[in-house]
């Protein structure tokens, strides 16, 4: 009821566009990300915050319940993307990356008030947790990061490698380190509830993780890298062998629905670490989670499509599946496999090759 698209899925669009672009060289791929990533600056204000709905008659859902002006999820998302295009079109198509790139740093300013708070904790059920994180979400926090390693890919400074720097030291900072907790190495998706953590958007591992390998000289980067070793390690390592839930929130456990987009979490974190250390138990773990998509998941049933491109949103029980294809669910599904994709050629053969995920 808010609207027939969103910054939310059209911006994770353009990620997985610029990949294909980037890895096939295909013409409707760039063509795909153009288009995307001009939706996404037409949702942005003067202020550099975004708007996320459009409504079926061309105009902007401005007083959405998820769709009012925001520094956080969509425009966290939108970040990414900008930040995705800045780096693809930086020699390609100088003009386009310079528009991209100045409406990335219109949004810098409302995370940096948040950093304005940086080395400050605040105390929440006995538990100390950093107050600098981008609207008080690790989840939130970490997709942002992403978009601004991006940026400093391309046009590297060094107030973004501090301003990346000291997000992801909130990030590892806000980690579940009780032996006794099922949330074990597991990063909460919120300071506000450090015994809470849901599946969907809890990329923290697989932000730190690529902070540390794109940051090789930053002095937070074997910190980073052992908090999102220990994510993998020890939460993503029992939720694969048990079963990956929904969310946990402290003792209880809700199990379903399993998304898309809650899978490519651990896909992603996981990938994110292979890359970092080169150790492949990580790259094995990352296919392991992907396997989910082609029927290692509890009803035994193939999630993706390969005639279609589409994914299912999602399992609900233990015998039952969700089959509508939402935005989300798909492009979730596409960025893990496109991922993947470009995981098997740099290195001399196809990564997949090594497990049967059947």
């Amino acid at each position: 009821g808010e609207g027939f698209t969103c910054v939310d899925d059209v911006a994770r669009t353009a990620v997985v566009a610029l990949l294909n672009a980037e890895r096939t060289g295909a013409a409707e791929a760039e063509s795909m990300a153009r288009g995307t990533l001009e939706l996404v600056l037409a949702m942005q204000a003067e202020d550099g915050r975004f708007y996320n709905f459009i409504r079926e008659d061309g105009s902007i859902n401005r007083d959405g319940e998820t769709s009012f002006l925001d520094h956080g999820w969509w425009a966290a998302r939108a970040l990414w993307s900008l930040g995705a295009g800045v780096r693809y079109f930086h020699e390609r198509d100088p003009v386009l990356a310079d528009r991209l790139g100045e409406a990335a740093e219109k949004l810098l300013p409302w995370y940096d008030r948040d950093l304005e708070r940086y080395g400050e904790h605040d105390g929440v059920d006995g538990t100390p947790v950093p107050t600098w994180l981008v609207k008080g979400a690790s989840d939130i926090t970490s997709e942002a990061v992403l978009g601004l390693l991006e940026l400093q890919q391309a046009r590297p400074t060094p107030a973004g490698a501090e301003r990346i720097g000291r997000l992801c030291d909130g990030l590892a900072e806000l980690q579940v380190r009780d032996e006794s907790s099922l949330l074990h190495g597991a990063h909460p998706s919120t300071a506000s509830r450090p015994r809470y953590w849901h599946h969907w958007g809890s990329r923290q591992t697989m932000a730190l993780a690529r902070a540390a390998r794109l940051l090789p000289h930053h002095p937070g980067r074997e910190r980073w890298l052992e908090s999102a070793r220990l994510e993998a390690d020890r939460f993503f390592r029992r939720l694969l062998d048990t079963h990956v839930p929904e969310e946990i929130d402290g003792d209880e456990v809700r199990p379903y629905p399993q998304i898309a987009y809650g899978l490519n979490s651990i896909v992603l974190g996981a990938l994110e670490l292979y890359r970092a250390t080169d150790e492949r138990r990580y790259l094995a773990m990352a296919l392991e989670a992907a396997s989910w998509y082609v029927g290692r998941n509890p009803p035994r049933v193939r999630m993706y499509d390969e005639a279609t491109g589409r994914c299912f949103d999602g399992v609900i029980g233990d015998d039952a599946v969700n089959r509508n294809s939402g935005a989300e669910s798909t492009i979730e599904a596409l960025l893990a496999l496109e991922e993947l994709h470009r995981e098997a050629s740099p290195r001399g053969g196809s990564a997949a090759a090594t497990t049967d995920p059947e």
